[in-house]
């Protein structure tokens, strides 16, 4: 199957990294403008489309945004930009670019000792600032694909676990992580700790400066037997520190190491008080902990749409609220409207009626803000089924000089809901011809097909684009079904004498099918196309 950038109109895939549970395309930007609100590089963080289907496994991910988003600006964690999660598209995350892990950057850099040290200490201050930032964090997946390096500086990356750590054991049949790494306790059942995230760590500075993966793991073929050697204390043999030959870097490591969990260091911070230790006293270097850094007003803009995209409303009300000194100030307009928008979202329509018309002070909105304001009015009136007012500030929000695809969808549904078809069709052709986008050109064809126009050539056309832009996607295979369908309905002959169409159609819902549309969809298709084939 081939994998699509979910950002492909304005970034290039420089490459696709597949992980167990994500996509991540390394991307870089092709406009060359200010307007994009991040980097030019990113990593674009995509759930698997065979795993998307699986509500428990979507929700791992969907929370990985959650905790994402929320850990702010450490030096030594990637940062994670915002998160998006359209209609019938598979969510993701936009994150700091990162090409390089951890095992890559031994085998390819090869660093020297002192600054393999400086490498862990700053990934302790790092997990340090987390486990201050959260209460009882447990990352729960610390191994060297889960550490990226950036500009010489290790980052943690990768939260998949660390917000659903006992739910994830229990669902799993077993401990969630990866074996190679987890805590003696962790494989023999016990949920996931502080002390057993500082055994991973240790494990992995057991194998960057001993400089092989293992001695043991390189025979075990079954994971069960992996696990059991883990929870054994087998797998990391603390006499092979001795080769070494560096014993205040042989004590930090055991300690890690330690088979009990009580006689591990009891934090992260630890851990880099005696790593910083060792580079001052036999390296003549100092360590200075950074600070965490404040994110700038669009930034922190990025991140509470994050949670919004995302479905978490409550917490984008919470996350505005909280930090009046980004959100009061030149960017206020727009948190206001994203305040309103999670408002009406969360059930809170008065709330968000509230906000835009008597908190927002309507003389200083951009062009932008003011269309943008005017289609979550749109949005919220039209849910009271108020009409008249929603088609007047929707037909508001469509005129603004930059294409707002959003605001012609919204006000095509409107028309429709007025009985203003024509109209509608229009506006929905506008939304589809500024965008592009899937549920766009969807709603634009099932309009004609409910208008019954004559145009069945120009939907098929916008069919077929939507399958070259959407391989993965079922809807375009359905929607061309359904126009062949119409067709057929309407008395068109020269589609019904036409051997080839009826299994053309099952072709079509049979590749549906593949792409995991809904029994129910494909069911009533097929159940239609027989009536037709008799």
């Amino acid at each position: 199957m081939i994998l699509e950038n979910p950002l492909q109109a304005r970034y290039r895939t420089v490459a696709v990294r597949k992980g167990g549970m994500a996509n991540v395309f390394l991307s870089e930007s092709m406009v060359r403008d200010d307007k994009t609100p991040f980097p030019r590089r990113v990593a674009i963080k995509q759930i698997r489309p065979e795993l998307g289907k699986s509500d428990y496994l979507s929700e791992l991910f969907f929370r990985e945004g959650l905790t994402s988003l929320g850990v702010g600006t450490h030096p030594n964690i990637i940062k994670t930009y915002s998160a998006h999660h359209r209609s019938k598209e598979l969510p993701f995350f936009i994150l700091e670019y990162g090409d390089l892990n951890f095992r890559d950057f031994l085998v390819g850099s090869r660093p020297d000792v002192s600054d393999l040290i400086a490498c862990f200490i700053g990934l302790c201050y790092g997990l340090d600032y987390l486990s201050h930032r959260f209460k009882n964090f447990v990352h729960a997946d610390i191994k060297p694909e889960n550490i990226i390096v950036v500009g010489g500086i290790a980052k943690i990356a990768d939260f998949g676990l660390a917000s659903f750590k006992m739910v994830a054991a229990q669902k799993m049949n077993g401990p969630a992580g990866t074996p190679l790494y987890l805590a003696p306790e962790v494989c023999l059942g016990e949920s996931p700790t502080m002390q057993s995230d500082i055994y991973s760590f240790g494990c992995v500075m057991f194998e960057a400066f001993l400089g092989n993966q293992l001695a043991g793991a390189t025979t075990v073929s079954n994971i069960n037997e992996l696990k059991q050697l883990q929870a054994a204390g087998q797998l990391y043999p603390l006499t092979t520190l001795s080769r070494l030959k560096f014993p205040p870097l042989e004590r930090v490591i055991s300690s890690c190491l330690y088979r009990d969990p009580a006689g591990r260091y009891a934090n992260f911070g630890e851990v880099a008080s005696d790593l910083a230790s060792i580079l001052r006293h036999s390296y003549g270097k100092e360590t200075v902990k950074p600070d965490a850094q404040e994110p700038t007003s669009i930034e922190f803009y990025n991140i509470c749409n994050g949670l919004f995209n995302l479905g978490y409303f409550a917490d984008t009300i919470s996350r505005i609220e909280s930090n009046p000194e980004l959100t009061n100030g030149s960017d206020r307009n727009l948190f206001l409207i994203l305040k309103a928008k999670a408002n009406e979202r969360y059930g809170n329509n008065e709330e968000c009626l509230k906000i835009l018309h008597e908190e927002i002070e309507v003389t200083t909105l951009s062009l932008f803000e003011g269309a943008y304001r005017n289609f979550e009015l749109a949005k919220a009136y039209f849910r009271r089924n108020e009409l008249i007012r929603a088609e007047h500030y929707a037909r508001m929000a469509t005129n603004i000089t930059q294409p707002y695809p959003d605001a012609n969808a919204l006000h095509s549904a409107i028309l429709f809901a007025l009985e203003r078809n024509t109209e509608a069709l229009s506006a929905a052709a506008q939304a589809w011809e500024k965008s592009g986008r899937l549920n766009y050109g969807i709603n634009y064809i099932q309009l004609m097909i409910i208008m019954e126009t004559d145009d069945y050539r120009h939907a098929i056309a916008i069919a077929i684009t939507l399958q070259k832009k959407y391989p993965s996607s079922f809807e375009p295979f359905l929607i061309l079904a359904d126009i062949y369908f119409a067709g057929l309905e309407r008395g068109d002959h020269s589609q019904k004498d036409d051997d080839s169409l009826i299994p053309g159609m099952k072709q079509l819902l049979a590749e549906a099918k593949l792409r995991h549309a809904p029994e129910i969809e494909i069911k009533q298709r097929l159940e239609k196309l027989n009536r037709y084939d008799t």
